[in-house]
């Protein structure tokens, strides 16, 4: 059964995988959907099966007015 993994809105993702026993995590350009997000790991020899969960790369979010707001004070 493939899992479908919710796909954040960065420019980049954080893939975070588990073989052997240990967690790794691995950066890749945002994928489309499920499907090129299962070619692309499997690109760099991670199976569908090991992925555990995708996370936002927080460095390419793109900016949202609550940090905007957060940064107004600054400029006052």
């Amino acid at each position: 059964m493939k899992h479908k993994f919710v796909i954040p809105q960065s420019k980049n993702v954080i893939v975070r995988w588990f073989r052997n026993n240990k967690f790794t995590d691995t950066l890749i350009p945002r994928p489309a959907n499920n499907e090129m997000l299962r070619l692309t790991m499997l690109a760099c020899k991670v199976g569908h099966g090991e992925i555990r969960c995708v996370k936002a790369d927080r460095e390419t979010l793109p900016a949202s007015s609550q940090d905007l707001n957060s940064l107004a004070h600054r400029w006052a």
